[in-house]
């Protein structure tokens, strides 16, 4: 082979290596740029499942209708985000090109189990902080409705002491006792079912022996604030239930 020719294959030699090189130089690059990004997706998705978190928290405890919508905006908002981002990675998932040289760090098998917990747990959280407004929003509204009736309850059973008290009947004192009683427990107490149902028996009790306009009275309004307070039990059980099950799906 003359001279020239050697020079003429060694320059294609080099001129392809001189390719190949500038080719993985690339290839590294886009991959290394798309893990990135990916990296970047990821991490935001915690951030915001974190967020969504803390913002279920938060709502199980306001007061104030007007905050609880705030955070239910909020909460949307990272939602709808989150879900881009869901989207995008999923996309992503399918093999392109530079895939058959380097693949994309989401599609490893830990960091994809690991994906795939994340979007499922904040499915979980999704449906629960759904179920938490509800609960919150006619707590907020029950709050309201006890703090309204509560004083009404204590006036009137107040005056219904000072009016059997005069009568000074040893029944009469013994019956309101098991009234005044049983409507603490109710109350604040316990607030349960069964502390209600005896102090409705109570009442019903000096009803049967007492007529009284303002027993009526007071037996009405017990029924109403005693059925709210039951009511708000319910709802802080099935809080701590759901807010129990989202701490076990989170850790």
């Amino acid at each position: 082979m003359c001279i020239k020719s050697i020079v003429k294959v060694s320059f294609v030699i080099i001129s392809l290596v001189i390719f190949m090189i500038g080719l993985i130089n690339t290839i590294m690059i886009f991959q290394i740029k798309e893990n990135n990004e990916i990296s970047k997706s990821i991490s935001s998705l915690i951030f915001m499942q974190e967020s969504m978190h803390e913002l279920l928290k938060d709502s199980s405890n306001l007061k104030d209708v007007s905050i609880l919508e705030l955070n239910k905006e909020r909460f949307i908002n990272y939602e709808l985000n989150f879900e881009k981002i869901e989207e995008f990675l999923t996309k992503n998932t399918e093999n392109d090109f530079i895939d058959l040289f380097i693949k994309d760090i989401h599609q490893k098998e830990l960091i994809q189990k690991n994906l795939n917990i994340l979007f499922n747990n904040e499915k979980k959280i999704e449906n629960t902080f759904s179920k938490i407004y509800k609960l919150q929003n006619k707590e907020i509204i029950l709050n309201k409705e006890f703090k309204k009736i509560y004083p009404l309850e204590s006036s009137k059973r107040k005056s219904l002491e000072n009016e059997i008290t005069s009568f000074k009947n040893y029944e009469f004192l013994k019956l309101y006792a098991d009234i005044k009683y049983y409507s603490k427990e109710t109350l604040y107490q316990y607030r349960d079912i069964e502390s209600y149902n005896k102090w409705i028996i109570g009442i019903e009790n000096l009803n049967n022996e007492y007529n009284s306009k303002l027993l009526k009275e007071y037996t009405k309004i017990a029924k109403e604030i005693g059925e709210i307070t039951i009511a708000l039990k319910e709802i802080e059980k099935e809080k701590i239930s759901l807010k129990k099950n989202i701490i076990n799906v989170i850790t």
